[in-house]
This record gives structure tokens, sequence and C-alpha cells, in this order.
């Protein structure tokens, strides 16, 4: 499990979000604990040069912190 810096009830109504829209899809998965698994759909996977050139231009624009 990766660490987001972001709290669970924040990142599940994001999620919830998304899979409403058609961004992710959601599969819950029988195991003991169960767990959840996210996946972009399609239309998920078509934003991704758009979050890329996002990335430039907050590389390029913004000033890092910290």
């Amino acid at each position: 499990m990766r660490t987001t810096g972001i709290n669970s009830k924040t990142l599940s109504s994001n999620l919830k979000f998304l899979e409403q829209k058609g961004v992710v899809a959601r599969r819950v998965v029988t195991t003991r604990p169960f767990s959840v698994q996210y996946s972009l759909t399609a239309s998920g996977k078509e934003l991704g040069p758009v979050l890329e050139e996002f990335g430039r231009w907050g590389a390029k624009w913004l000033p890092e912190s910290g």
C-alpha cells in the first residue's frame, strides 16, 4: 500500500466521485480481510497525456515548495 498523504475520508470521497464519472473502476477482492482495487477505465487512461502536460507546466512555472 502506498502512502498518499491524504486522509482516508477524502481519498474515499474522491475515488467514489471518479468512479461515478467513469474515470476509475472499483473491484472488491473477496479475500480475508476483503480489499478494494481501483483501475483506470479507457476514459481515465486518456487523461494520462493531459496530466503529464500539467506536470511539465507545474515544474516550469510553480516554485518548489520545501
